[in-house]
């Protein structure tokens, strides 16, 4: 069987035959072996990408929550200031919740951002690599006309 290999997957793949002192053709074999698994281990990375963005909007739902518990308090003793000098002091309490609140929300967003803006890289690169395949392979996937 000749096979041929891109330059950077041969020098790969000789550099860990050399690595474990394994003959060449082992390595590939063993290579080979791993391909059916790697689909799973992508969807599995697809799936942790997706818990972490579900955890992090449950984490700022609780967040929220728990700021407007603190929120609802907070003005309800504002309201009932009996002095001016307490209004005060109250109204000054309100404005450092709701800075917080507004910071908590936009670390929230900034990191469903982050993880968007990352997956969107993955599949472009994806695309990239695609694109770069030769013809023969990327028309692989579509059965070829028989002559009639």
């Amino acid at each position: 069987m000749h096979l041929r290999l891109p330059t950077d997957v041969f020098e790969r793949i000789e550099a860990k035959a050399k690595g474990l002192s394994r003959p060449f053709h082992r390595i590939i074999v063993e290579e080979l072996s791993l391909f059916p698994h790697l689909d799973r281990q992508a969807r599995f990375g697809e799936l942790v990408r997706d818990m972490e963005t579900v955890l992090a909007r449950y984490g700022s739902r609780l967040t929220v929550t728990e700021f407007n518990e603190t929120l609802l308090h907070a003005v309800d003793e504002t309201l009932a200031a009996p002095t001016d000098g307490q209004l005060q002091q109250q109204l000054d309490r309100l404005r450092v919740i709701r800075r917080t609140m507004l910071e908590c929300e936009r670390r929230a967003t900034t990191q469903e951002d982050e993880q968007l803006v990352g997956r969107i890289r993955l599949l472009e690169r994806q695309v990239r690599e695609m694109v770069a395949l030769p013809e023969d392979v990327q028309d692989r996937g579509t059965p070829a006309a028989k002559p009639s």
